[in-house]
């Protein structure tokens, strides 16, 4: 029996691509894990909003995670359907990460101006990005690095892209993308589409719908929807293993206050607080002085004074 082929899945919805993704991003990682899948993209519509929690759940389990977000032209209707160009980028580097953080800025205070294309060739440092998108393939093709740019194959390899990438010269990517973590999932994706189009459930259009196919697949199962492409498969490796960014802890970073001689934020912020409530209250009763006291020991006790 052959071997089964490493895979990484790099296209994946949490349930941070609102109204579309039927799971949180956690819920990934211990089927990768079993899987003996080494890494996993979270790939959110156009937003970082799920990757500290991401990244902080990755942390107890064997697999790597890796930032992205699969970003999307404002005219676009939806995954399944609709017209505009689609890309997922993924970030290498911290300038990649400072790049995706400007694209997707970008893409939400000026969405009508908005185009992939003008976004990636001036931030494009640092990013890898999967697309089947062909006028933003020819567009991009010789404009980005080499390895740099990807034509994805998404659910099942499609005669078309495959052609594109050979003309092309353009190295393929196997992707899913992933919406459900099983096939059973995709009602709850069912109803947050029904929501999101305002319809009843009952009324969806299959069109709107991301298919059975969009469940959370095993290195086995992509192995046997790409017989015919393993360098796609080997692909999903190589570039996970180029996405090496650490996310920033999660810390407040405040600005620096010149503090008078012989006091502590805190001393300073206590004497200022109880000078206020002194003169709002008059007179300063004890529930008042109490009340202030819980207040402080909570600033202080968090490191917010």
């Amino acid at each position: 029996m052959a071997p089964v082929p490493d895979f990484v899945h790099l296209h994946l919805h949490g349930c941070t691509s609102l109204l579309e993704g039927a799971a949180p991003a956690k819920r990934y990682l211990p089927l990768a894990a079993r899987d003996g899948q080494r890494a996993m993209a979270l790939t959110d519509t156009n937003g970082l909003y799920g990757f500290l929690p991401f990244f902080g759940a990755a942390e107890q389990t064997p697999v790597r995670p890796i930032i992205g977000a699969c970003v999307r032209e404002v005219n676009r209707i939806g995954e399944w359907e609709g017209e505009g160009a689609r890309a997922v980028l993924l970030v290498k580097c911290r300038k990649g990460y400072g790049n995706l953080c400007r694209i997707i800025s970008k893409r939400h205070l000026l969405p009508e101006e908005f185009s992939i294309e003008g976004a990636l060739l001036e931030w494009g440092a640092g990013l890898i990005v999967l697309t089947d998108d062909e006028p933003l393939l020819r567009s991009l093709a010789g404009e980005l690095p080499p390895r740099n740019l990807y034509v994805e194959l998404r659910g099942t390899p499609r005669r078309d892209p495959l052609e594109l990438a050979r003309e092309l010269e353009l190295p393929v990517v196997a992707t899913g993308p992933v919406f459900f973590p099983k096939v059973r999932d995709r009602e709850v994706h069912r109803v947050l589409t029904a929501i999101h189009r305002n319809l009843h459930v009952r009324t969806v259009p299959s069109s709107a719908l991301a298919p059975e196919s969009a469940a959370f697949a095993t290195c086995e199962e992509m192995a046997r929807r790409f017989a015919g492409v393993p360098e796609a498969l080997a692909n999903t490796v190589s570039i996970a293993d180029r996405c090496r960014f650490q996310a920033p802890r999660s810390k407040a970073v405040f600005p620096g206050f010149r503090l008078p001689g012989g006091e502590t934020a805190y001393s300073l912020l206590s004497r200022r607080s109880f000078a206020g409530a002194a003169k709002r209250y008059r007179p300063m009763s004890p529930k008042v002085v109490r009340r202030l006291r819980e207040e402080l020991s909570v600033i202080l006790e968090l490191g917010f004074s």
